[in-house]
C-alpha cells in the first residue's frame, strides 16, 4: 500500500523517465539522455499535487492500519482474532489520532526549539535537554491505544497516554528498549540472511504490539482501581 502511495507521488518523473527510456535507440540517444535534464522546475512544480496526495494516503492507511493492529492485539489476548479487524477500523478513530499526533508534533517541534536553544547555551545543558526531550516523547506512545481501546478523543487520549507511562514509566522504557536491541540486531542480521526481514515482521513486531497493549491495559486498571480507592477514601473521610 505504502508502494502505491510513493508510486501516486512519483507517477510524472516515472512516465516520462519510462518514454525517454524507450526512445533509446542508439549510443548517441543514450549519451543524449544521460546529458538531459529529466527532472525540470516545471516538472517538481506539477509534482506537488501528487506529493500532497500520497503523503495523505500514507499518513491516512498508516494511521488505520496501527489502529487495527491495536484492535487485532486486544482480540490475540482474549483468544481469537482475525485480519479483518483492520478493515473495521472507524474512520471517526482515524480522524482522531491524525489530529491526535498533529498536537503532539507540535509540541515535540515546540520541544526541539527549546532543545535546540539548550545545546546554543552549552553542550552539557544541550545533552540534559535532549534526554529530557525522549523521556518527555515516550509519554505518547500509547496516544493510540487510548483511542482505540477506550474511545478517548484527541486531547484527552494524550492526557491518557501521559499518565499512564507517567505511572510506570521505567517498566515502559525498558519494553521500548527491549524493542530497539532486538530490531537493530535483526536490521544487522538481515544483511547477511534475509530471514530476518521477515522474522521482524511477522514473529518481533506483532509480539511487542500485544506487549504494549498488555500494557496499557493493566495500566489502565491500575489506574482505575486507584481512583475507586481514593473515592472511597474521601467517602470514609466525610462520614467521620
Amino acid at each position: 500500500v505504502i508502494m502505491s502511495a510513493f508510486l501516486i507521488m512519483f507517477f510524472p518523473i516515472l512516465s516520462k523517465l519510462a518514454s525517454s527510456i524507450t526512445q533509446i535507440q542508439s549510443e548517441e540517444d543514450l549519451a543524449m539522455f544521460i546529458q538531459s535534464e529529466i527532472i525540470s522546475t516545471s516538472m517538481l512544480m506539477e509534482l506537488i499535487p501528487y506529493l500532497v496526495v500520497g503523503f495523505l494516503l500514507i499518513i491516512i492507511i498508516g494511521t488505520a492500519f496501527n489502529l487495527g493492529i491495536i484492535k487485532m492485539s486486544q482480540e490475540a489476548l482474549k483468544g481469537k482474532t482475525t485480519w479483518r479487524t483492520i478493515l473495521k477500523t472507524p474512520l471517526s478513530k482515524i480522524i482522531t489520532a491524525i489530529s491526535a499526533h498533529i498536537i503532539v508534533l507540535i509540541m515535540a517541534l515546540l520541544a526541539v526549539a527549546v532543545l535546540i536553544a539548550a545545546f546554543a547555551v552549552n553542550i552539557i545543558l544541550g545533552a540534559i535537554a535532549y534526554i529530557a526531550f525522549i523521556i518527555f516523547i515516550i509519554h505518547f506512545s500509547l496516544v493510540e491505544h487510548a483511542i482505540m481501546l477506550d474511545d478517548f478523543k484527541a486531547i484527552s487520549s494524550i492526557k491518557k497516554s501521559f499518565n499512564i507511562i507517567r505511572g510506570n514509566f521505567w517498566l515502559f522504557f525498558k519494553i521500548i528498549l527491549a524493542n530497539m536491541i532486538i530490531s537493530i540486531l535483526l536490521s544487522l542480521l538481515d544483511g547477511i540472511f534475509p530471514i530476518f526481514s521477515l522474522l521482524q515482521m511477522f514473529v518481533v513486531t506483532p509480539v511487542f504490539l500485544i506487549i504494549y497493549t498488555m500494557y496499557y491495559l493493566d495500566n489502565r486498571k491500575i489506574k482505575k482501581t486507584k481512583r475507586k480507592y481514593s473515592k472511597i477514601k474521601k467517602k470514609r473521610k466525610r462520614k467521620r
